[in-house]
């Protein structure tokens, strides 16, 4: 028989023992719960560096990113033609003077603005070629191909070709006149075929619109143009049309429309020639707001515009 005494004395050990397991059990779940919260807070405090450093290397990819100012001196330059008809007299051609001159007195006079500037653009209107296929017109022009010599002389590097001389000895020309072209560095652009320059770091889209024949059945090929050098990457776009009414000295409704659409589709600067005098068009954009003024003469003064991506 067990004694009161150790029946007293086990219950008191079973309790001391239930105890014990008890504070056993509570510092452990503690314990747990301390290394958790640790854990949680460890977890937190990395996530949260993690995403300061991600705000501050995208802050710093922003800041990158933009880019500071950059001016930019374009020279827009109206129709020339070099090279004559065949009908002339050539004793008072432009292959006369070349013969005479050669291929530096052009562009003598203007040469030193070309040369300062950072991008100049022509119109180039005629052929470089050797064909003797005549269009039948009043006036055909064509050149040898050397002549592309005269540009680049003068400090011209890019053309536009979409005008109503570019096919003068028919499609065979056209052809010549752009590997002339190629052949003398010459960037050309026009019609379907369009260029993106590099200039002084800014992407510079170039466009040629021939209007005098379709009018405003040009309006697909504009919009097609300028979403085509965008996707090249240009950041500068700048459309120029041979259009307008000769001698007038007023822009027909023509040429108001596909202006303000070239705008509307994202040009920033448009310029025109063909009609032999200067007119204003007033078409602004945000990016870049000044008047622009159609050309024809041999050039333009040098225009400053500030490009502001």
């Amino acid at each position: 028989k067990i004694s009161r005494y150790q029946q007293v004395r086990r219950q008191k050990m079973m309790l001391a023992g239930g105890g014990f397991l008890i504070l056993l059990l509570v510092i452990i779940f503690s314990a747990r719960s301390c290394i958790s919260s640790r854990k949680a807070a460890e977890a937190a405090a990395i996530q949260k560096a993690q995403e300061a450093a991600q705000a501050k290397k995208s802050e710093e990819t922003a800041k990158a990113a933009q880019k500071d100012p950059v001016s930019l001196t374009i020279s827009v330059v109206g129709d020339c033609t070099l090279g004559t008809d065949e009908t002339f007299d050539y004793d008072t051609s432009l292959n006369a003077y070349y013969d005479s001159n050669g291929k530096d007195y052009f562009f003598q006079n203007v040469k030193s603005i070309f040369s300062a500037d950072d991008l100049t653009i022509a119109n180039f209107e005629g052929t470089l070629t050797d064909s003797d296929t005549r269009e039948d017109k009043t006036f055909a022009f064509k050149a040898p191909a050397e002549y592309a010599q005269i540009l680049t002389s003068g400090s011209i590097e890019a053309v536009n070709t979409a005008n109503n001389h570019s096919h003068d000895y028919g499609e065979q020309s056209y052809t010549d006149t752009l590997t002339a072209l190629d052949n003398a560095g010459i960037i050309h652009f026009g019609y379907d075929d369009t260029a993106v320059m590099d200039i002084k770091g800014v992407k510079v889209g170039l466009v040629g619109i021939y209007e005098l024949k379709d009018h405003l059945g040009r309006e697909q090929q504009l919009k097609d143009n300028i979403a085509k050098v965008k996707a090249d990457g240009a950041e500068l776009v700048i459309v120029i049309f041979h259009w307008g009414n000769e001698s007038e000295t007023v822009p027909d409704t023509n040429q108001m429309t596909l202006g303000r659409l070239a705008i509307d589709e994202g040009a920033d600067l448009v310029c025109g020639h063909h009609h032999m005098y200067f007119r204003e068009l007033k078409l602004t954009r945000a990016k870049i707001s000044f008047t622009v003024l159609e050309i024809s003469a041999l050039a333009e003064t040098a225009r400053q515009a500030i490009w502001i991506p």
